[in-house]
């Protein structure tokens, strides 16, 4: 079992009524059994920056805790499929898009977006799209409860390298002409269901976002930076949409976010001790480089840490429908031009009729 080194902090002051010393270390606290408690429940005036901090997260040695990254977890099974010759569109819907789906990485599949090529210089964004209006969160650590606010293209390049600001932004009509659909998307089912799309943009350095899962199919594609990925499988639903996984449901509470997500999780220091289930699942991995895409199957959890010095992705949500031999897929000629997201018709109100996506069905 990967574990963070067990290491204690401390000791801290402790000057108010029964205090059992001037000083308290972990291994006393430890003794109290308050490692499950934080520090404000202990101290009436907790040490500065400790309140809501359990004792467990500083006292590691002699509470006996156990921290690991979903990327330390023991039971990996091993890295997604992965293919260098994009597949055909049956071939996407068969191996990929149908049932439960599977994850798969695409390298090297968006090398040939206009975006690839152009969007690699601050300074050239900011001269063709500085005014645009984009999405803004506060937070390296994806919260759901982050501050977020508009900001022009030029502000943010003004700023993101030296704050805790990204990007997580519906795409600008303006720029959608350098984004495509890949050949095997822009076919019916598919480009019929498309619903709507993001541009992520960052510093990279160690943003992360909560575990959660997406009623829709989904592609991301790099193109500046890396993503990794960890992938749990749908049918894990009954154990990891629990408060025994630290899921949390914010559906009608804002104050806790939106959607469902690992909520009560810290995704680089998961509490085996609380949410031991986590040791028992399965999971798998995908490493993306500049210029490769991820195929991440409707409801398939996931969690995503972006790094680089300078991160940014774009990707595209559509509504799955499986078919049959009595539906097949239709896709335009061969050699016809690849459709850019500006030529695409979005905002589809899934999901669609017909027989849905199995995981959509299970949920």
């Amino acid at each position: 079992m990967a574990c963070a080194a067990l290491t204690d902090a401390g000791p801290w002051p402790c000057a108010e009524d029964g205090c059992p010393s001037p000083s308290v270390s972990c291994a006393t606290l430890s003794e109290h059994d308050f490692c499950e408690f934080t520090f404000d429940a202990v101290w009436d005036a907790p040490p500065p920056g400790f309140a809501g901090l359990l004792i467990s997260q500083l006292c590691a040695r002699s509470c006996g805790a156990c921290y690991a990254s979903f990327f330390e977890l023991p039971r990996r099974a091993g890295a997604i499929a992965a293919t260098d010759a994009p597949p055909t569109a049956a071939e996407f819907v068969s191996a990929y898009a149908s049932g439960w789906g599977r994850p798969l990485l695409l390298r090297g599949a968006a090398r040939s977006m206009p975006a690839y090529a152009r969007w690699q210089d601050d300074a050239e964004l900011v001269a063709r799209f500085g005014d645009v209006l984009l999405q803004a969160e506060y937070a390296r650590k994806e919260t759901r409860t982050a501050r977020t606010s508009k900001l022009r293209l030029r502000e943010f390049v003004d700023s993101y390298r030296q704050t805790d600001v990204h990007l997580v932004s519906f795409l600008p009509p303006e720029m959608q002409a350098d984004v495509l659909l890949p050949p095997f998307l822009s076919c019916r089912p598919h480009a019929a269901h498309l619903d709507t799309h993001n541009l992520w943009w960052s510093a990279g350095n160690r943003t992360r976002s909560v575990l959660h899962n997406d009623d829709q199919d989904n592609l991301n594609c790099v193109l500046a930076g890396r993503k990794r990925f960890a992938f749990f499988h749908p049918r894990e639903k009954p154990r990891i949409e629990t408060d025994a996984f630290g899921w949390v449901n914010a559906d009608g509470d804002r104050s806790l976010g939106y959607g469902g997500f690992g909520g009560r999780l810290d995704v680089e220091r998961i509490d085996l001790r609380r949410f031991g289930g986590w040791r028992d699942l399965e999971w798998w991995e995908a490493d993306l480089e500049a210029g490769d895409c991820v195929f991440i199957p409707t409801a398939w959890y996931h969690h995503v840490a972006s790094d680089g010095e300078r991160n940014l992705a774009v990707n595209v949500w559509w509504w799955r429908r499986d078919v049959d031999a009595d539906d097949p897929v239709e896709c335009a000629e061969a050699d016809a031009p690849p459709v850019s997201w500006a030529n695409c018709s979005w905002g589809y109100d899934g999901p669609p009729p017909g027989p849905a996506a199995r995981a959509s069905a299970a949920a």
